[in-house]
């Protein structure tokens, strides 16, 4: 069996999975009791980033503006995630994800409570997966 040693990253390096609801804070109550008295105990589990997000313009009419796209999320000419829409291109440029270097896989709750509770650094194991490990893990959950 090989072990796997964590690693502590500055939260500002990390960023959810892209089509990854954010937790209701409602649900978190006891987690954050728990980091409080204890720390981050289960290191989160986090893969290199993609930084590849696409400003993309919309159609005319009613949704006429700038889209932020993520590739990933793109199947032909769907799209399985919400894109951010912009009415100005000037704010969708602003608004584009910032380049950080890993996406969480395992551990969005942690994650949430850690920006919260204004964390600077967290435990994380830096994982090679593939679109489809994370897909499969995803849907364990």
């Amino acid at each position: 069996m090989q072990s796997v040693l964590a690693e502590m990253v500055p939260l500002a390096e990390l960023r959810a999975l892209p089509a990854v609801p954010a937790p209701d804070p409602g649900s978190l109550k006891s987690l954050i009791a728990s980091i409080r008295r204890h720390g981050i105990l289960v290191p989160l589990v986090v893969r290199r980033a993609s930084n590849s997000h696409i400003l993309q313009p919309g159609r005319r009419g009613f949704l006429s503006g700038w889209f932020i796209l993520d590739p990933r999320l793109a199947e032909g000419d769907r799209y399985r995630g919400v894109p951010m829409f912009f009415p100005v291109r000037a704010s969708a440029e602003a608004a584009m994800p910032a380049d950080v270097p890993y996406e969480v896989v395992d551990g969005i709750k942690r994650l949430a409570v850690a920006r919260m509770r204004r964390i600077r650094q967290v435990p994380v194991v830096i994982a090679e997966l593939t679109d489809e490990d994370v897909a499969e893990l995803r849907a364990k959950k």
